[in-house]
């Protein structure tokens, strides 16, 4: 299906203050905020908080230590029209591997902010209503999903998924304990669990879910910074053995396949148990996707805290006129996922 191109003076920012030029948007206080309020309600399929992955690095996800510091910065020239990381220097990709490895072995850094009060204020500037935490976590030593269930457990417009890594000692005991605390479904990372999507443990995993009718939300796709080890593991293809023989389990595709993201489409369109994730594409991307897959298995996600909420959203209003299919992407099919 054909698609008008979106205008280029619409495309490019000198800083993510700049989006208040979209129809929108307007700049409030040194904030970028939503300011159409025919625009939403607008569910957040895919957030985290601080990944951390040893027992001493655990930040208090309630801890309020300032506005978030998204690892894309803020002040820097933005280009919708491209893969989202693609925003980052040289230099910034190391910054964010600086950043990563550190929050992740040690706590602190940019990480200390990516925490509740953060996400909430950010939310609120976009009128954001509801939102999921999509934890990752290794065999043993980390405990990020069991800290973010916890921390949402009193209620509130913050879910979270689970995440049992398929080599874990004890993996269906571990997964219903998670769905006891209450997790929605299950995050799944090859490139960072180090896991082919395919083996066999996996595989076993994903059948569990879909006996208990839990999503399996992917990384899926390469998206041009990862080390080499990771990147073979998320290539599109890798997946397709999942979807195929574990029919009754829902898929998430993140990022749409991210790079591959006309394979991604495929999968869609030929598997009825995949969903795809916009989280990271360009917006010309974003407009393919929507063209292309039902609009009834496509979701709105920002991958905050590394970066800002506008982002995703300018990407999916430049990329629709339709209030019915805006108000699926951005809200009602996330309702639907997760039976809310």
């Amino acid at each position: 299906m054909s698609v008008t191109p979106i205008d280029p003076s619409l495309l490019r920012f000198r800083n993510i203050l700049d989006l208040e030029r979209l129809p929108w948007f307007e700049a409030r206080d040194g904030r970028l905020v939503l300011a159409d309020t025919s625009i939403g309600p607008i569910f957040d399929i895919h957030a985290h908080l601080a990944q951390t992955f040893m027992p001493w690095a655990n930040p208090d996800p309630h801890e309020d230590c300032g506005d978030c510091v998204h690892l894309l910065k803020t002040d820097q020239p933005l280009d919708l029209d491209i893969y989202v990381n693609q925003n980052f220097s040289k230099a910034g990709v190391e910054e964010l591997e600086d950043a990563l490895k550190k929050c992740g072995m040690w706590g602190g850094g940019a990480g200390a902010t990516h925490t509740l009060p953060a996400l909430q204020r950010d939310m609120d500037d976009f009128g954001i209503q509801g939102g999921l935490l999509l934890p990752i976590d290794w065999p043993a030593l980390s405990s990020n999903a069991r800290r973010w269930l916890k921390a949402v457990a009193g209620g509130g417009p913050v879910l979270s998924f689970g995440s049992v890594h398929p080599m874990r000692i004890g993996l269906q005991a571990e997964l219903d304990r998670q769905v006891k605390r209450g997790a929605r479904g299950i995050k799944v990372h090859p490139a960072i669990q180090l896991i082919h999507p395919s083996h066999p443990r996996a595989l076993k995993l994903y059948r569990l879910c879909g006996e208990r009718g839990l999503p399996v939300f992917f990384h899926c796709g390469p998206v041009g910074i990862e080390k080499e080890i990771s990147r073979v593991r998320c290539l599109v293809e890798n997946y397709r053995q999942a979807l195929a023989e574990c029919p009754n389990t829902t898929f998430v595709l993140g990022h749409s396949g991210a790079l591959e993201w006309e394979r991604g489409i495929a999968l869609a369109n030929e598997y009825d148990n995949v969903w795809l994730d916009l989280s990271c594409q360009s917006a010309s991307v974003t407009q393919q996707v929507i063209a292309r897959v039902s609009p009834d298995r496509i979701l709105h996600g920002s991958d905050w805290p590394f970066y800002h909420h506008g982002i995703g959203i300018a990407k999916v209003l430049l990329a629709t006129d339709r209030p019915d299919v805006r108000r699926k992407i951005l809200w009602e099919n996330a309702r639907r996922l997760l039976a809310l």
